[in-house]
């Protein structure tokens, strides 16, 4: 059975990009475009990872990361957070919140697999 991922991108085509590139590598990919939509899919579905950009209306990826983490049935769920944002608070926040990996966009699809494959291997 290959691993389930929840990939959160509300940029409609990088979204596409990026879930095409993950069933490519096979993995099963649920995408949405914002974090309400992934609270709501955990409470009936599980996943392997979650991938989610940090910058996003309604709720941002650090909001989603606070609430996967305070919930006792998806806070052991690996969590790589993606971003254009390069400053050193950003990443320091994203770690203190719990997230496994933070990548830099735009990433290369090597790194993103080599992340994602060392995270579900642990």
């Amino acid at each position: 059975m290959n691993p389930k991922i929840v990939l959160v991108e509300d940029e409609e085509i990088l979204r596409e990009n990026l879930k095409e590139i993950l069933e490519i590598n096979n993995f099963e990919v649920s995408d949405f475009s914002n974090g309400n939509q992934v609270l709501e899919y955990l409470k009936s579905n599980k996943t392997s990872l979650i991938i989610s950009d940090l910058m996003m209306p309604e709720m941002d990826g650090h909001r989603l990361l606070q609430q996967i983490r305070s919930n006792e049935w998806t806070k052991d769920i690996p969590f790589i957070l993606l971003s254009a944002k390069i400053e050193q608070d950003d990443r320091d926040k994203s770690f203190a919140l719990g997230a496994d990996q933070y990548l830099i966009k735009p990433i290369k699809t090597v790194d993103l697999i080599k992340s994602i494959k060392s995270i579900l291997k642990d």
